[in-house]
């Protein structure tokens, strides 16, 4: 397809358009100077800024932030119950929650005890 006719094809996607909700006008205008200038089509864009997709996506990773923050919460209390009452099993339960090196983060922050394995582990992450 010649330029031209590439060209006038996005710009008639301009307006109220299914295509135009998704990449906007702005975005068909900078693929156009793409297209006139040579380069790939995408060169400099974001193609989903701004778009439906782009604003689920930053509300999914609020979302997914969010839950992080709560079992982090969680886990830290399992870890405190499990130092407070010996209880391995709640260690573990955090352990599968959050997985073992934030664990281990979160007693160094939190002065929990460490156990053997902890030590261990730990030395070996220092020695390389």
């Amino acid at each position: 397809m010649e330029k031209v006719k590439e060209i006038e094809l996005l710009q008639s996607l301009k307006g109220d358009t299914y295509f135009a909700q998704l990449f906007g006008d702005n975005q068909i205008d900078a693929m156009c100077e793409n297209i006139r200038n040579d380069f790939p089509i995408e060169h400099g864009l974001n193609l989903f800024e701004g778009s439906l997709v782009a604003r689920e996506n930053t509300k999914l990773k609020g979302q997914i932030a969010r839950f992080q923050q709560i079992a982090e919460t969680i886990a830290k209390t399992l870890l405190i119950k499990a130092s407070e009452y010996g209880d391995n099993g709640l260690n573990n339960q955090a352990e599968h929650l959050i997985g073992y090196k934030k664990c281990l983060a979160i007693k160094l922050r939190s002065a929990i005890p460490l156990s053997e394995d902890d030590r261990i582990a730990l030395a070996n992450h220092l020695m390389g």
